[in-house]
């Protein structure tokens, strides 16, 4: 396996919730460079892509992450029971914009016996934010 491409699958494994071009920074690749180990880690399975839109104009992220083949891989667990990675991924938006205004911020949290996507608590305020990234709920 090249190296660019095992260490981009190794980034996202060990720094998750990023967008492909703070990968490619973060490894200072350019971008055919991170293109290409992205597309490679791709055909090996090793990463799945997906494009979030923001709703701004021309706001598009484009996303990797993880399959259950990159965790094994190297050897760890798998971190999240739902494997829609945009999920998860803007549950970690979330997470860190709170966590930045004061809150705890747990994920996947059991709480009276269903799970919470993301929870929040400052002080005495309690908040429970289900996500949906789909119109079927």
């Amino acid at each position: 396996m090249p190296l660019n491409v095992r260490k981009l699958v190794m980034l996202v494994l060990v720094v998750p919730f990023h967008s492909v071009s703070q990968y490619y920074d973060l490894l200072r690749l350019n971008y055919r460079e991170g293109n290409d180990a992205k597309n490679e880690a791709i055909n090996l399975d090793l990463v799945k892509q997906a494009e979030f839109h923001s709703g701004r104009r021309g706001g598009k992220t484009v996303l990797v992450a993880p399959t259950r083949a990159a965790f094994e891989m190297f050897g760890l667990r798998i971190l999240y029971e739902n494997p829609g990675y945009l999920h998860c991924y803007i549950a970690e938006q979330i997470r860190q914009a709170m966590t930045a205004k004061g809150f705890r911020a747990s994920l996947e949290k059991a709480v009276r016996g269903k799970r919470i996507d993301v929870w929040l608590e400052n002080g005495n305020q309690k908040i429970a934010v289900e996500i949906a990234t789909t119109d079927k709920h």
